[in-house]
């Protein structure tokens, strides 16, 4: 499998994080993962970034769009992705992004070619 997308289909809670856990480190070959719109939370977002890197995986594209990440967990998520060379595309939009997030780690992001969506100026 190459491609999953699971956006808008309430994946959240520790049952729904184990599952996809599973199906990361037994599908090798995923390169495409839309996690957008379920309302993951911080604690598992924090936790699928950690999977993703245990896993040795070799995403390409992640969307995770308005998954209720608070800035302290998009700092934690996006240190996590130096670990994840294939990753080109990062979409958080609807996530707390903060100009202060895009200049801190403004150089993190253009070492790893990541493509952060619409920063949340209201925050």
């Amino acid at each position: 499998m190459k491609e999953l997308y699971l956006n808008d289909n309430w994946v959240k809670g520790e049952e729904a994080i184990c599952l996809l856990a599973n199906v990361i480190r037994e599908c090798k070959g995923l390169r495409t993962l839309d996690l957008s719109d379920n309302n993951i939370g911080n604690e598992f977002s924090v936790k699928l970034f950690e999977i993703l890197v245990e896993s040795g995986s070799h995403i390409e594209e992640l969307y995770y769009n308005y998954n209720e990440v608070e800035q302290e967990a998009v700092i934690k998520c996006l240190e996590a992705t130096v670990k994840l060379p294939s990753l080109k595309i990062l979409e958080m939009e609807g996530n707390e992004i903060t100009e202060e997030i895009m200049e801190n780690y403004e150089e993190l992001v253009s070492k790893i070619q990541l493509k952060l969506c619409e920063v949340n100026e209201d925050n």
